[in-house]
């Protein structure tokens, strides 16, 4: 993406579909890719602790999917098979944001179909299970 200056932005998206709120032990790691260039947005069930919310340029809630089967390209999906999935490749404002992003992160378990339903949607991004991972590969 560029901002309006004309520089390129890079954006990590965080995926936490876990029923606990995103915690503290994130917030180096969201630390350090922000000191790279990162923009760092987070799509999640519960809202992060307040320390951690202070270092994110963003957040997304998504709550729990409804309705019969969707499709992307080839590829259907039951949205109560894949717990949130659906919500956050196809949502209105996830949606956009992981098929724009370099960086997906799947921050919890619960979260991890989600990322790789996102990985086949935006396969230029990088994406790996777990906050510790991204930092390591982008160095």
């Amino acid at each position: 993406m560029q901002d309006t200056d004309g520089t390129t932005t890079r954006t990590a998206v965080l995926v936490s579909l876990g029923s606990a709120a995103p915690a503290e032990a994130l917030r180096a790691d969201v630390e350090q890719l922000r000191d790279r260039g990162y923009r760092v947005h987070l799509v999640s069930r519960v809202a992060p602790v307040p320390t951690l919310a202070e270092v994110l340029d963003g957040r997304t809630a998504v709550g729990r999917p409804t309705g019969g089967t969707l499709q992307v390209s080839k590829l259907k999906l039951d949205p109560h098979r894949l717990p949130g999935a659906a919500v956050v490749v196809l949502g209105g404002t996830a949606g956009p944001l992981v098929r724009q992003a370099d960086v997906l992160v799947a921050v919890d378990a619960t979260a991890l179909p989600a990322v790789w339903l996102a990985a086949r949607v935006n396969r230029r991004a990088l994406a790996v299970n777990g906050l510790p991972a991204a930092v390591s590969r982008l160095t």
